[in-house]
């Protein structure tokens, strides 16, 4: 959606309410939602959603094993 204009929008993501559930010793999955503010032709733009997100445990450390975002909404902030 804003790969290519990365450098100009300058996105500020952040991430609410993590709810991590364990499968395993070496493996888990998550939600937690996700709100993005960012410029866009002038205008103050908002793009919200959530994560879908799968860990695993590797070398003792946790990792992302995979991300999946679905996107609620997106677009100009009222009155900007």
């Amino acid at each position: 959606m804003l790969g290519s204009q990365l450098d100009t929008v300058k996105p500020r993501p952040f991430i609410h309410n993590h709810v991590i559930e364990l499968l395993g010793p070496d493996r888990a999955k998550g939600t937690c939602y996700v709100e993005v503010r960012l410029l866009r032709d002038g205008k103050k733009w908002l793009m919200t959603g959530w994560y879908d997100d799968e860990y695993a445990k590797v070398g003792g450390e946790w990792k992302f094993k995979a991300r999946k975002i679905t996107t609620d909404s997106f677009g100009p902030v009222s009155g900007s």
